[in-house]
Formats: structure tokens, C-alpha cells, sequence
């Protein structure tokens, strides 16, 4: 495996382009980018990756990393149970050392399962800015603000959003958004003062991140406290933009699609705990012909069993009558790989297909994270033959594993 950060040409790789795969050359330059994407590329330092189909990195653009702590605990209650008789009492008692953890354990399962940049939005999240670091995968961090929880105190407020986008600002593979718990958990006056935050620090942050209509509560909510359906209220607020993440988008109407379509929205959609919590099915297909920016969250991986996005673009797929075409451009995106571009790639063994004619129903309805053999950030190889080569994955396991034991106590002694 070439040292990290070298120069590098991978060779004769199967490639995605104008939605036909070829085999073609990827010159990654020493700065992690790609140079060039081309039938042959000459060079010495070279990688030969003629097993492998060669893909952009699947992006997890909704994730609370940490909660992976407390995989196992009840479902019950639908999103609002879960949330306060769980979710709430795992939090209240959150550590630091919990939170890095927890989230470097995430981000080894998701790296090894493709997944080279997520968007989380929880607690304390200059810890999971250090695990981003420490395994090598690229974020998007947002403190999870709200005013609307029983809880003496928040350990996230303005304050340590603007500290974490600071720190986020010396990071090579992080960045940091303004995080929205929801039109229910956050005050009108509080939405204000991020938005006004927001506004009076310029370029600090790179766009916003909130849950929308994850339930119906959240839509009756808007239009019953503010006259107006959810999307429309955060759009009043000019929280609507190409940079804003919009979290799970089960229960929206045909206007508010086509305000996030005008908008440039991205919309994360999170089949698998949607489902686990009884909270409906996102109406991809109506989605996609509205034209809105679709991506793919795994959130909180205590009620998501697994960290394969491959698996829940399939479950999504299905349940909306949406085939392999579409739902390559959700996992991987619409555009080729090109020049100039961060050089986030996964290798994926050519070994489980069976047919070349069918690589787009493999890739959607086949394969999976067993699937990924190598997978690049930014021109460095952080899983090589599946297995973590940026840290010690054994030992940062075996932290995870007592911190859940801690976290997981915790929650007995409510039961």
C-alpha cells in the first residue's frame, strides 16, 4: 500500500462517468486531490486497483455518532418515547470522554463501510471533531441547539457552537454548522439568535444543519404556532440555502418540496431509524421528481442496525418504487469523478458482481460494506483490505465497549 499522501495513480480501475462505467486511470495529486481521470496515465508510483470499482465516497449526511453507546436500548413510544423515556437520560449524564469514544467508533464502522464524510449534530462535538481527526474520516459538526426539553441545562449553546467552528476552522478534514434541534425543541427566540449569530460571524460556519417533519407532530406544530408549514417558518428565517442539511423529511407536502428544490436544499433522508421509530417513509420519489439534492442519513446508530447505507438506499428504494439508476446518484452522487476534486474514494471488490452488464443492480441490490476492500480520504488510504489503517481499531473498540457498559448502566437505573 503506497504511503500516505504520496503522489499516486490508480490503475486500471472500473469508473462511473456520464452513468456507464469504464476502465480508466485516477492520478491523486500530493495535495489529496484528483489530477486527472483519464484511459492511461503514466507514472511510476501506481496502484493497481484492476479488481475494484473505483466511487466517490458515500456521504452519511445525518448522524448523532455517539448514541452508538447505547445501541441495544428499548424502541418503544415512537420518536417522542424514545427520545425523552431514552435518548434525553443518556444524554443527561453524556461525558466527554463518552462522546470521543463513542463517535471514533462510529467513524472506524463507517469508514469500513464506505462512508468517508458524515454530518452529525449532537453534544460536545469538539470530542467528535477529534475522533473525525484521530481515524481520518471529513465532517460537518453542529452543536444540537434547543430550548424545549426539560432539562436544567444544555450542554450545547451560542457560546460552544462558535468555539466548535473555531476549532473547525484549523481542521483540514472538518467544518462546522449551525445546528437546529427542530421547530418543536427550538424557541422562536432562540431560532433568532441563531440566525443573528449566524449572520454576525461571516464564513464561520458553512450552513446549517436541522431535523424537519421527522414526525407529523412537527408539521402540525408550525402550522398551528406559526401559520405556516415547516419549511415555509425556517425559510422566513433565510435558514433555507444550498449549504442547509434538512434531517429526514418523512411527512412534507408538495409545496414545501418545491421550496426546498428552489432553495438548493439537501435533504437526508433516514429510512432505517424512521422505520425502527414507526415515523413513515420520505417519499423519495416525489423528492427526486421535485428536483431536491437527496443524500442518505444512518442517525442515530443506537436505532439504525448498522452503519450501511448500501442496505438502507435499498429499503428506501424499494418501499418508494425507486431503481438502481436513481439510487446510485443517492448513495454516490450525480457527478463523475473530476479534477480538482478531493481524492474521497472506496474501492469496491469487482469479485461480488456477476454480470458487467448489471453493475448498477449490484452495486444497490448486492453488495454492501463487506463489499468495500480500500477506501481513500483525501488521497490517503485509511482502510486498506478492510481493515482500519489510520488508528488502532482493537483499542479504540475496546474504549467503546466500557463506555457503553457505562452509558448502558445509566439507563438501567431508570427502567
Amino acid at each position: 500500500m503506497p504511503t500516505p499522501g504520496d503522489p499516486l495513480i490508480i490503475k486500471n480501475a472500473l469508473v462511473r462517468s456520464e452513468g456507464k462505467f469504464k476502465r480508466q486511470d485516477i492520478s491523486i495529486d500530493d495535495d489529496g486531490r484528483i489530477g486527472m481521470v483519464a484511459d492511461h496515465i503514466g507514472g511510476d508510483d501506481s496502484f493497481d486497483a484492476a479488481g475494484d470499482l473505483v466511487i466517490r465516497g458515500i456521504r452519511n449526511c445525518h448522524m448523532h455518532a455517539s448514541t452508538v453507546l447505547i445501541r441495544g436500548a428499548p424502541t418503544r413510544g415512537g420518536l417522542d418515547g424514545w427520545v425523552e423515556d431514552v435518548l434525553w437520560r443518556f444524554e443527561e449524564g453524556l461525558t466527554r470522554k463518552e462522546v470521543y469514544y463513542g463517535s471514533l467508533y462510529s467513524a472506524c464502522q463507517m469508514l469500513k463501510s464506505g462512508i468517508t464524510y458524515f454530518e452529525d449534530m449532537h453534544f460536545m462535538e469538539s470530542e467528535v471533531l477529534r475522533a473525525c481527526e484521530d481515524s481520518g474520516i471529513k465532517a460537518s459538526l453542529s452543536e444540537a441547539l434547543m430550548d424545549q426539553n426539560d432539562w436544567e441545562s444544555s450542554p450545547s449553546n451560542i457560546a460552544s457552537t462558535i468555539e466548535l467552528a473555531k476549532l473547525a476552522r484549523k481542521s483540514a478534514l472538518v467544518e462546522a454548522k449551525m445546528g437546529i434541534v427542530s421547530v418543536r425543541m427550538a424557541s422562536e427566540e432562540l431560532i433568532d439568535d441563531i440566525v443573528r449569530t449566524y449572520s454576525d460571524n461571516p464564513g464561520l460556519f458553512s450552513g446549517y444543519h436541522l431535523h424537519m417533519n421527522e414526525v407529523r407532530q412537527d408539521s402540525s406544530f408550525s402550522q398551528r404556532s406559526y401559520g405556516m408549514p415547516t419549511a415555509h417558518f425556517f425559510d422566513s428565517k433565510g435558514i433555507l440555502g444550498r449549504n442547509t442539511t434538512l434531517a429526514h423529511c418523512v411527512h412534507v407536502s408538495d409545496d414545501e418540496i418545491k421550496l426546498m428544490a428552489e432553495r438548493g436544499v439537501c435533504a437526508a433522508l433516514c429510512p432505517a431509524s424512521n422505520i425502527r421509530l414507526d415515523s413513515g417513509v420520505a417519499p423519495l420519489e416525489r423528492l427526486i421528481n421535485g428536483g431536491v439534492d437527496i443524500s442518505l442519513g444512518i442517525d442515530s446508530p443506537a436505532i439504525n442496525d448498522g452503519f450501511d447505507l448500501f442496505s438502507d438506499a435499498r429499503l428506501i428504494g424499494l418501499l418508494n418504487g425507486v431503481g438502481p439508476e436513481r439510487l446510485i446518484e443517492v448513495l454516490f452522487g450525480k457527478r463523475p469523478l473530476s479534477e480538482g476534486d478531493d481524492a474521497d474514494l472506496i474501492f469496491l471488490d469487482r469479485r461480488n458482481f456477476l454480470s458487467p452488464s448489471a453493475l448498477s443492480k449490484h452495486i444497490c441490490f448486492s453488495m454492501g460494506p463487506s463489499s468495500v476492500r480500500h477506501v481513500m480520504v483525501m488521497g490517503r488510504f485509511v482502510v486498506s483490505d478492510g481493515e482500519i489503517s489510520s488508528l488502532d481499531e482493537e483499542k479504540a473498540r475496546d474504549k467503546a465497549v466500557k463506555m457503553s457498559e457505562q452509558a448502558i448502566s445509566r439507563l438501567e437505573r431508570f427502567q
